[in-house]
């Protein structure tokens, strides 16, 4: 059995990969193959002086882990999505499945390095249509409102993943590095394939614990190269780096915690049909957000939490009609979770979101229910 130590580089690991690319996979001796199965439904609505448009989506994620020997695992990620836009007197929709997602990762060196490799199996939707779907997912990538999906289908993909650990005390240290590949693809019906920038993301993390407070934090900073239509230049997505710091405080059976993260994005590089610079400025602005919830745990079975978020994004750099001012939303709500038997979980939650977008000129509303059920076996 892997010693004390070792759990805690183990644990490092964790946090370090955890910042740097979400879905990543986690060694820790004895964890039993897990699943989890949700439903999510979410209700956006964006009002300004030309009338209102609302969107509506369900999803039905599943994510699972699976032992395959010790040192060796495998995540699981795939999603239903439906989706439907109400703006003014037309209505269009888009549904389908997300693509495949598998991670396999391995520790060595007892527990101090972690080697992970991801796939993207392209089993998603694509292929959309300009005319009906096309509006869908024109409102799914606005910045500003908070889907859990904001995309479908898109091309194979990999990512190689290196991470290193060490525990000095109560604190954990760690640091790793990211390449992924993005596969070509055809986005919409009867156009040439595109082929998204690869990324290339380092990030360095760790964590401290005094007593019953424990305090990480971590940054990340990803680059992009170009994308692609056919061999052509079209877009390059702007460098970012994500600094977040977070903490818990543990009292009686309360448990308190706070997150803060800030995204700085650099100016995206557009280009013209003959590949020359048609613009470089940020497409979206930088973005501020806070976190934080008390989890009270009543009984040894239950738990509720109630939390609150606030996201404070910028303007973009634009001077035409694709300008857009500041924008901001604050969602409060509250999880409940339930054990109902062994190593089955029940949770359902709520929150509600408003805010307002492009500097006051679109109020935004809206709320998301969801329950989900997890089982290790």
């Amino acid at each position: 059995m892997r010693n004390h130590d070792n759990q805690i580089a183990a644990l490092a690991v964790v946090l370090v990969l955890a910042a740097a690319a979400p879905g990543m996979s986690q060694i820790i001796y004895g964890q039993p193959t897990s699943a989890d199965l949700r439903v999510i439904y979410s209700h956006w609505s964006q009002k300004n002086d030309s009338g209102t448009t609302s969107i509506n989506q369900w999803v039905i994620p599943i994510t699972g882990l699976v032992p395959l020997k010790d040192n060796l695992e495998m995540r699981f990620y795939a999603a239903n999505a439906s989706n439907s836009l109400e703006d003014g007197a037309s209505e269009y929709r888009l549904s389908g499945f997300s693509d495949v997602r598998l991670q396999v990762n391995s520790s060595l060196a007892n527990d101090r390095i972690l080697l992970s490799a991801g796939f993207n199996l392209p089993t998603g939707k694509k292929e959309l249509s300009r005319e009906t779907e096309r509006p869908v997912m024109a409102v799914l990538t606005e910045n500003y409102l908070g889907l859990p999906i904001r995309g479908l289908g898109e091309g194979m993909g990999v990512n190689l993943l290196v991470g290193m650990a060490a525990a000095a005390g109560n604190s954990r240290m760690g640091a790793s590095i990211m390449y992924q590949y993005n596969g070509a693809y055809k986005a919409y019906e009867g156009e040439a394939d595109y082929k998204p920038g690869d990324m290339f993301s380092v990030n360095v993390g760790g964590d401290t614990k005094a007593g019953e407070f424990t305090l990480g934090g971590g940054v990340t900073y990803s680059t992009y190269t170009t994308d692609k239509v056919d061999e052509r230049k079209v877009f390059k997505q702007s460098d970012q780096i994500d600094l977040h710091v977070g903490g818990n405080y543990k009292t009686g059976a309360c448990r308190f915690l706070a997150d803060i993260r800030y995204l700085i994005r650099g100016r995206n590089t557009r280009y013209d049909p003959d590949q020359a610079i048609d613009y470089r400025l940020k497409v979206y602005g930088n973005e501020l957000a806070f976190a934080g919830g008390v989890t009270w745990t009543p009984r040894p079975a239950w738990s509720v939490t109630p939390m609150v978020e606030l996201r404070l994004i910028d303007g973009n750099e634009f001077d035409d009609q694709r300008k857009i001012g500041p924008s901001n939303n604050l969602g409060m709500g509250i999880e409940v979770g339930r054990t109902i038997m062994n190593n089955v979980d029940l949770g359902v939650g709520f929150k509600y979101y408003t805010g307002s977008a492009d500097d006051g000129n679109i109020d935004l509303s809206g709320y998301r229910l969801s329950a989900g059920l997890t089982a290790a076996f």
